[in-house]
């Protein structure tokens, strides 16, 4: 399996959704069966449809290449929510750590390394990686007079933290958004690339789902 990750210069985006959505395991309603059950636990899987402009003949190989590296569900691409800028007043430098170790499950975390006494440090939706897993805020944090936050999180954490492990955050300008990033699988839209006469590339939607790392 292989990791790649997809090149912001590509990221030509017309619309994008990128909901977290619960699953579980579930049995359908059926003439045998009156009621439909969910069996196990339910967990929230990042889920990302995208639909691609029309690129330049260069950019179009380039997408076509990628996408057929990822070998249908084979391997695995790095993502980030391209629609999501930072409103919280974020860090004092580029590094942000954990204050206090965190356990797989836990949907509260401790970070530092965050500019002091700001009523809103982070705001709900801004989004946070944590190593190859991605994270949303669930409510408006402040900062404490040593930069430290306190924060809600969904999904519940994937795989435990120590402290001074390395947290990322997104960036506060549209314009230069590269992250954070989780794991995904692509499901489908890769085989409806059209190409109509005189080479101009139609739009391509492609649809991913998250694929994190779990404890």
């Amino acid at each position: 399996m292989t990791i790649y990750t997809f090149p912001s210069s590509l990221w030509h985006i017309a619309s994008v959704q990128f909901p977290l959505q619960p699953l579980s395991t579930s049995s359908p309603q059926s003439a045998f069966n009156p009621f439909m059950f969910t069996d196990g636990p339910t967990s929230e899987f990042w889920q990302c449809t995208a639909t691609l402009t029309p690129a330049d003949d260069r950019d179009r190989r380039a997408i076509d290449a990628l996408l057929r590296k990822l070998r249908g569900k084979r391997n695995k691409i790095r993502l980030y929510d391209p629609s999501r800028v930072r409103l919280g007043a974020g860090a004092t430098g580029p590094t942000v750590n954990f204050a206090a170790a965190a356990a797989a499950g836990d949907m509260t975390i401790q970070l530092t390394g965050f500019l002091p006494n700001e009523a809103l440090g982070l705001a709900a939706d801004d989004v946070l990686g944590v190593g190859e897993n991605l994270y949303a805020v669930s409510d408006d944090a402040p900062t404490d007079a040593d930069g430290n936050i306190t924060l809600n999180v969904l999904p519940p954490m994937r795989q435990g933290a120590a402290i001074g492990d390395p947290v990322t955050l997104a960036s506060d300008d549209i314009e230069s958004i590269t992250g954070p990033t989780g794991l995904f699988q692509l499901v489908g839209g890769a085989d409806a690339a059209t190409v109509v006469a005189g080479g101009i590339r139609q739009p391509l939607q492609l649809q991913f789902v998250e694929d994190p790392d779990f404890d």
